[in-house]
């Protein structure tokens, strides 16, 4: 049987290396426990005992100080974290979350820019819209009364007064349209001299010309023209040859032939009057009655002869040049001489009948078609059947001085009005209706707006960008971040405990190693003292 006796000449030399072995692994089983044991300081009366509390919650400040120190300083730098950012997979990550995120987005049905803008934010939103329509306004306006834009404006309005005096007439007023506006101002003049008002005022003048006229004792001839003149002479004497046969044809009427004969019987009886003291001897001898005979059988007797008299062409010709003669002598003798001067009462009726009748030509549709005609006519004489330009036209009617004048009017005119508050406030409103439309319109679905190429291009143009922000703001944010300080203060309020679970959850496999390591360093330590003893003892 197995006994301690059989076995205690060989204790004597495995005792040294199992005890070395156990004092080895002991030692350092409580040299890692008083790291962390105990927690807090122990006194024995007044003084403090040696190793309370353990290292690691005695030097717990600075522990968190130096790990802070390594980590803020020499793990997460700004400059490490930068590399970080540019290797691969890093990229290859962000690419892949800035392209799931508008790959969504670009999905989504967008309403109107208010709707997505949480109601929280909305009143921001809003005076945001209308800060950025304000500035727009200002910088416009700004903009608009700059001597650049405005020598830009009277450029623009030269040349648009050059284009426009270089056209010609036919493009802004054909030939259809010009006859229009012709009959268009032909019946505005119509309604114009229609009505009493009107043959009232031209009844005024009509009188106070004719009463100046008389006045001024003028002729008659003043009134008409010559050629006028000339054609009431020559028709008063081509009624000559039936002037002459009417007289003659007033011999046969009995009525002018007892005038006649009673005429000659008077004339006769006035010449033996006139005889003196023979006068009653000759008396004596006519006899009213006999002569009446007489004179009537001499009449019918010679009433051929008579006719041919009258229809003489020598008589004619004398009467012709005669009657020309008193009628270029009537239009050449003032009209107040030929007027009784009781007629000048009649002058109103006159002039208002010479009103009435001139509005009555001039306002019935014969007279109306000729004015058309003849101002069309006219018009299209004057600018070339619309061929010839604008500012030729105008040159010749009203002069190039005035041309020059009426350019600068309405080149002065359109810089105004640009720069007149009706304009300034319709810009105003514009904008402001643009913000709100821009705002207020839905969105809709953003892959249906942009190619899809775009939004690849867009992923890494953003991929691209957000690096580049992160490279150079990393440093600056790292170091305003202060992770020294952060981790310094997060272990520095860890529990104790805490702590120690921790350290030990990262270093327990290596604690277990120390121990063993420690054992194994005992066992050799005294496999040596026994070799040391063997030694000796032979």
């Amino acid at each position: 049987m197995f006994s301690l006796a059989d076995v205690s000449p060989y204790l004597i030399y495995l005792a040294p290396p199992l005890v070395g072995a156990f004092i080895g692994y002991v030692t350092n089983r409580v040299a890692i426990r008083m790291l962390f044991r105990p927690l807090r300081a122990y006194h024995i009366g007044g003084l403090k005992i040696p190793m309370t509390p353990g290292v690691i919650p005695s030097k717990r400040h600075q522990l968190a100080a130096n790990i802070g120190e390594m980590v803020g300083e020499h793990l997460l730098t700004g400059d490490e974290i930068s590399r970080s950012l540019q290797k691969e997979n890093f990229q290859e990550h962000l690419h892949i979350l800035i392209e799931s995120t508008v790959s969504s987005t670009m999905k989504k049905d967008l309403g109107s820019l208010k709707t997505i803008v949480p109601p929280a934010y909305r009143s921001y939103f809003d005076i945001a819209v209308k800060t950025l329509s304000y500035r727009v306004k200002e910088g416009l306006h700004t903009y608009l009364r700059s001597n650049e834009v405005r020598a830009i404006i009277e450029s623009a309005a030269e040349s648009w007064i050059d284009m426009f005096m270089a056209s010609r007439i036919e493009d802004f007023l054909s030939a259809d349209s010009r006859q229009s506006l012709v009959e268009k101002l032909v019946e505005s003049f119509s309604s114009m001299v229609q009505g009493q008002h009107a043959e009232t005022q031209l009844a005024a003048i009509v009188s106070t010309e004719i009463g100046n006229f008389f006045a001024a004792g003028r002729p008659c001839a003043d009134f008409l023209p010559d050629q006028f003149q000339d054609a009431i002479i020559e028709a008063v004497r081509s009624q000559t040859p039936r002037l002459l046969n009417q007289t003659a044809l007033l011999l046969d009427d009995p009525a002018i032939k007892d005038r006649l004969v009673e005429a000659v019987l008077e004339a006769i009886e006035e010449f033996v009057e006139n005889l003196g003291p023979m006068s009653n001897m000759v008396k004596g001898f006519l006899n009213r009655g006999l002569l009446d005979d007489k004179v009537r059988t001499y009449l019918d007797d010679k009433q051929d002869e008579i006719t041919s008299f009258f229809q003489d062409e020598y008589l004619e010709i004398r009467v012709r040049a005669a009657l020309g003669e008193r009628i270029a002598s009537v239009l050449e003798t003032p009209l107040s001489d030929l007027l009784k001067i009781d007629q000048f009462s009649q002058l109103d009726a006159v002039a208002r009948l010479i009103s009435e009748r001139l509005i009555n030509l001039l306002t019935n549709e014969e007279t109306r078609q000729l004015l058309v005609t003849l101002l069309d006519d006219c018009l299209a004489q004057r600018t070339g059947g619309g061929k010839a330009e604008i500012g030729r036209v105008t040159e010749r009617e009203i002069g190039s001085e005035l041309v020059g004048f009426y350019r600068a009017k309405v080149k002065d005119s359109v810089v105004a009005a640009i720069y007149s508050a009706e304009i300034t406030g319709l810009i105003d409103q514009m904008i402001d209706d643009a913000a709100e439309r821009l705002v207020s319109k839905p969105i809709g679905r953003l892959d249906h707006l942009i190619p899809q190429g775009v939004t690849a291009g867009l992923c890494n143009s953003l991929r691209e960008v957000t690096t580049r922000l992160l490279i150079s703001e990393v440093p600056g944010v790292v170091k305003s971040i202060n992770f020294k300080k952060i981790v310094t203060d997060r272990i520095d309020s860890f529990d104790l405990l805490r702590l120690e679970q921790l350290l030990l959850s990262i270093m327990a496999e290596q604690f277990r190693y120390i121990n063993l390591f420690g054992a194994l360093l005992g066992f050799l330590i005294g496999c040596a003292n026994l070799l040391f003893m063997l030694g000796g003892g032979g």
